[in-house]
């Protein structure tokens, strides 16, 4: 998608893109996305630190949590380069 947008042999498709992926929307879904990831995390480092450092059982929510603060900077990063590489208009 990057590079169909950066070389805008398709002005429609370039177009269609780029209204539905603004800055602003991207860097909000990145947001929510790590910020969900955060919390999941959160929980785990609250039950770790309540039972004096060490893990009884694994929290198999982290794991998820850990997917989304992934996925969350991925969205960014992507939101970020196609601000970059979109042409100007």
């Amino acid at each position: 998608m990057l590079a169909r947008v950066h070389n805008d042999l398709d002005p429609e498709y370039t177009d269609r893109k780029l209204r539905r992926w603004t800055f602003d929307r991207g860097a909000s879904a990145a947001f929510l996305l790590a910020a969900a990831g955060v919390v999941l995390n959160a929980i785990l480092v609250a039950t770790w630190i309540s039972q004096g450092f060490a893990l009884d059982q694994i929290y198999h929510p982290v794991v998820f949590g850990l997917l989304l603060v992934v996925l969350g900077f991925q969205t960014f990063a992507f939101t970020l380069l196609l601000t970059i590489v979109a042409p100007k208009r």
